[in-house]
């Protein structure tokens, strides 16, 4: 019969991280894997046209001195931040903050899972005791 693990890997890392255990840096996979998921979650409320509650400032970047989604996001909503639609999209009647949102996030993305990938392959694996 195999064992089942106590903890899922990401939430061990995180729950680690907020207590101050684990120092942050962009070189390790845990930081990158928040980002990705803060990205996601952004990504998901700017196709269902709404932000709510505090999702855009706990996302944001240097939230409570985090990366988190490494995005200024209330400057991407207010249009301070230039962002570009993916070329194969086509250009929209009226640009909206969700739109830019989504784009934003779609430019973050790939450079953040390839930055992750990176830091998980130079991980030291240790087994708990």
């Amino acid at each position: 019969m195999p064992l089942e693990p106590k903890a899922r890997w990401p939430a061990v890392h995180d729950a680690t991280s907020r207590r101050g255990l684990v120092p942050q840096g962009p070189d390790q996979s845990w930081w990158r894997w928040h980002q990705l998921r803060d990205l996601l979650t952004v990504y998901y409320f700017s196709l269902t046209e709404a932000f709510p509650g505090n999702v855009l400032t706990s996302n944001k970047f240097k939230f409570d001195g985090g990366f988190h989604s490494g995005l200024e996001l209330q400057a991407v909503v207010d249009g301070r931040v230039p962002v570009t639609p993916p070329s194969q999209e086509p250009e929209p009647q009226k640009e909206t903050k969700f739109d830019r949102v989504a784009w934003a996030v779609q430019a973050e993305f790939p450079p953040g899972l390839g930055a992750f990938t990176e830091a998980l392959l130079g991980d030291t694996l240790a087994v708990a005791r």
